[in-house]
């Protein structure tokens, strides 16, 4: 087996012949993975941490690309000797994974605390009228449950943000 990086310059270098190594494919759950280890010199141009691509040949077949995690120099009495470690390329969709988010409506709790900071700002502010955060088709309900606010509430389809408005 042959293994070869690429650095950051996108240049291909051709790594010593390995002395160990392991590939481990696990069918996508959650990325297939490798680690090698081979012989080094300094001084052959390139560094170890400068490089974020790997793949793998055996008799001229290519068995494995991904990226390069980890990679360290050990220096000894007998030389030097590279460790490199990584996953297949499924690695960059899981470094760049998210967890789901759920969103909901706003309940009518959150409009009329919504509504009570906005009196509040505008009232600081001393605001000619105030805007209810609450949408059109919701608008009599909320009137009917902020009778304080009877008369001077006009309806817009926003939310206003009171840390934007607030000195």
């Amino acid at each position: 087996m042959r293994g070869y990086v690429t650095d950051a310059a996108g240049r291909q270098w051709l790594l010593p012949q390995p002395t160990a190594w392991r590939m481990e494919y696990t069918a996508g759950t959650p990325c297939d993975s490798f680690w090698m280890r081979c012989p080094w010199e300094a001084g052959s141009g390139t560094r170890p941490g400068d490089w974020p691509r790997f793949w793998a040949e055996h008799e001229g077949e290519r068995v494995f690309t991904g990226v390069v995690d980890e990679c360290q120099v050990e220096q000894s009495g007998g030389g030097s000797v590279l460790e490199l470690s990584g996953r297949g390329m499924a690695a960059l969709l899981l470094d760049n994974e998210a967890l789901g988010e759920d969103y909901g409506a706003a309940t009518m709790e959150d409009i009329l605390r919504g509504n009570k900071v906005v009196k509040e700002v505008s009232q600081k502010r001393k605001l000619p009228c105030l805007f209810c955060s609450c949408p059109p088709e919701l608008y009599e309900e909320c009137r009917t449950m902020q009778e304080e606010l009877a008369g001077e509430v006009t309806p817009v389809r926003m939310y206003v943000r009171p840390e934007y408005l607030m000195d």
